[in-house]
């Protein structure tokens, strides 16, 4: 029989297109960690791959189980979000500097 799982989650990181299938990118670990202009700074410190449009198999310590085209790839995933060096805010364009906030707003 099938099961349904649930994940909770923080942020949607995004979406990427591996081998075998597209995974959403769900930040399931984050820190608040400062503020710019009231608006607040979290740091990820966790993520979880979700395939999506096929089946997935989650073991019993909520481990999902991926295609075989893709576990080099999502090593690699791993590896990169492992750095810890990720941030992200609701309301706030990090990628953005005060000046353009401020001409905006």
């Amino acid at each position: 029989g099938s099961s349904l799982c649930s994940f909770s989650f923080k942020a949607i990181y995004g979406i990427i297109e591996l081998y075998a299938t597209k995974y959403l990118i769900l930040v399931t670990g984050a820190n608040f960690v400062s503020e710019i202009i009231s608006k607040q700074i979290f740091h990820i410190e966790k993520v979880v791959y979700i395939p999506i449009g096929q089946r997935f198999r989650v073991t019993q310590v909520n481990k999902i189980s991926y295609p075989s085209e893709d576990r080099t790839y999502i090593q690699m995933l791993k590896d990169q979000f492992s750095r810890k060096c990720l941030y992200y805010s609701y309301d706030y364009d990090l990628t953005s500097n005060n000046q353009r906030f401020f001409t905006n707003n």
